[in-house]
């Protein structure tokens, strides 16, 4: 008899099970939604509040029947990847590595339904038609490279369950260090054999730009990302691809155009560095309701379900490229000039991102997000606005904005939606943009917790930081750069609060009470920075790994 673990569950917070008070008194929206109604805190909000259900509330509750939707009973991680194509590949043609088939394909599984939503870079269409043809096969073969299934499965072993200690990228043993090693040199044999560019070249050298960057090494990431980004710009994939007969090759090359482009901005954000590209591709994104197969989209299906879900990866894509495009205009404004954003400036900026934000469609909602992807892009857009609004934060009321009320108002909500991810999904699917998020309202908290705190705030501000500690603590378990937050946020924390953690660390980690660097990290990721004037080259994941850490 086969039997299928129970996955119709919930997570329960660490610390304390049920919400702060403070956050179920806020009025957030994402406190009416069918997330939070599947979590059974409705009812704690209601009761511990005296809060009455409007009649918009129990219409907007129960009119989506939760007991047939499986994504929102059900952990994402529980889901399994719905791809037929995958199954029909032989991804041993295209590596040297490893020729077993069945680890191969549990490899690129992990990497579709963890981190292909993060930043793609290769429609999966064009790429699994192309992957499941045998390379001897005399057709053209263009969205598929020996190059780029070797890259991604570096980046996949990153994200698998199957690897212990998949962290140590530097073990040469491994296979990420294996498969990684591979892409580099056949990049590097690419660069120097005269030979036209390709598209699925620039594609793999853009994987291997972030995968160093989850190693802690960005600095030599950037060297290779930057070289992706000016053979694309040599290939005029940012000025359109109207002159390039087949569809097939304009298409993708212009799916492409706006991957880079939103990878590049977004990567350059987190370490406050202007883009390499100062304005998006000049082809304009179709609609995803009339054209989703331009976007491509991938499937899975929970346990005890026979329904396949989308991932609405369409809707998603080009949500979060309008997204952006906003935050490339306020970072070209911002990074590399003499002068920061006048509060004129700022204004402009934080109504574009409210709007978008009004605008996003109903599947990406306040009231109706549920998958990890769509979280993470909503915790995103808070901690960009609250960035960009707090050195404002004492200036009146101007033109109806008020920086104080939105800075409050970013803070409650990613107080609210990493408890709601963590309650659904918990954190221990892999899913590197998480790491930034886990690591500001980390930051946030030590900041904040001291011999005056009252009694109430005290209670809130432990409830964040051991949440936001066990978030980055198995998000460690797969990236480097995720480890070194962790260790470095807990080397700084009170005895009072080291407490709280014994019991929830597994013994490894609890006996290590000094944890020093395994390896040298040279990033410029700027975890605790929340305010876009602060000078972030002081608080440089580096710099901050010397003061607190000691390299062993």
């Amino acid at each position: 008899m086969h039997l299928v673990p129970e996955t119709r569950l919930k997570y329960d917070l660490p610390y304390s099970v049920n919400f702060p008070a403070v956050l179920l008194a806020s009025g957030s929206p994402y406190l009416t939604s069918p997330i939070y109604e599947s979590t059974s805190q409705h009812s704690i909000h209601t009761q511990e509040h005296g809060i009455p259900v409007t009649e918009h509330e129990r219409a907007s509750t129960t009119s989506v029947p939760l007991a047939n939707q499986a994504q929102y009973v059900k952990p994402y991680h529980a889901a399994v990847l719905v791809e037929p194509r995958l199954d029909r590949v032989k991804p041993s043609e295209w590596t040297s590595v490893c020729k077993d088939d069945g680890l191969l394909r549990d490899i690129l599984t992990a990497y579709f339904m963890h981190e292909y939503h993060t930043f793609p870079v290769f429609h999966l269409d064009y790429f699994f038609e192309d992957m499941q043809s045998p390379r001897t096969n005399k057709r053209d073969i263009r969205f598929c490279s020996a190059l780029l299934v070797n890259a991604v499965l570096a980046y996949g072993c990153y994200c698998s369950s199957r690897f212990g200690d998949r962290f140590r990228y530097w073990d040469p043993d491994s296979l990420g260090y294996r498969f990684l090693a591979e892409a580099k040199r056949l990049w590097e044999v690419q660069t120097t054999d005269g030979n036209r560019p390709k598209l699925v070249s620039v594609q793999a050298v853009m994987i291997i730009n972030v995968v160093l960057n989850l190693h802690g090494l960005d600095k030599q990431g950037d060297l290779y990302g930057l070289q992706g980004l000016a053979i694309a710009k040599d290939m005029g994939l940012f000025s359109g691809s109207q002159h390039i007969t087949p569809k097939r090759d304009r298409h993708a090359r212009d799916f492409t155009a706006w991957c880079l482009f939103n990878m590049d901005t977004h990567l350059k954000w987190h370490f406050f560095h202007p883009s390499f590209l100062s304005e998006p591709p000049i082809v304009t994104l179709p609609d995803p309701s009339t054209d989703p197969a331009w976007f491509g989209e991938s499937w899975h299906r929970y346990p005890l379900s026979s329904t396949i879900l989308s991932t609405q990866f369409p809707q998603f894509f080009k949500a979060k490229s309008a997204y952006i495009v906003i935050l490339n205009a306020i970072g070209s404004r911002s990074f590399g000039n003499e002068s920061g954003l006048s509060i004129h400036e700022t204004r402009t900026y934080a109504r574009r991102l409210l709007r978008w934000f009004e605008l996003l469609p109903m599947v990406l909602s306040p009231k109706h997000i549920v998958l990890p992807a769509h979280f993470l892009l909503h915790l995103d857009y808070y901690i960009v606005l609250m960035t960009i609004c707090q050195p404002f934060i004492q200036e009146a009321e101007v033109e109806g904005l008020n920086f104080l009320s939105i800075v409050s108002q970013c803070e409650r909500d990613i107080n609210i939606v990493l408890r709601l991810y963590y309650i659904r999904h918990s954190f221990s699917g892999a899913d590197s943009w998480l790491s930034n998020p886990l690591a500001k309202l980390g930051f946030m908290s030590l900041q904040r917790i001291n011999d005056t705190t009252s009694p109430q705030d005290i209670h809130y501000l432990r409830s964040s930081l051991v949440l936001a500690l066990q978030g980055l603590r198995e998000q460690g378990r797969n990236y480097y750069i995720t480890r070194t937050a962790y260790y470095i946020i807990r080397n700084q924390i009170r005895p009072e609060e080291a407490k709280l953690l014994q019991g929830t660390e597994d013994a490894r980690v609890e006996a290590d009470e000094s944890p020093g660097l395994i390896s040298e990290v040279h990033s410029a990721w700027i975890p605790s920075v929340v305010d876009i004037s602060d000078d972030p080259v002081s608080k440089e994941l580096s710099k901050l790994a010397k003061e607190f850490l000691t390299l062993e």
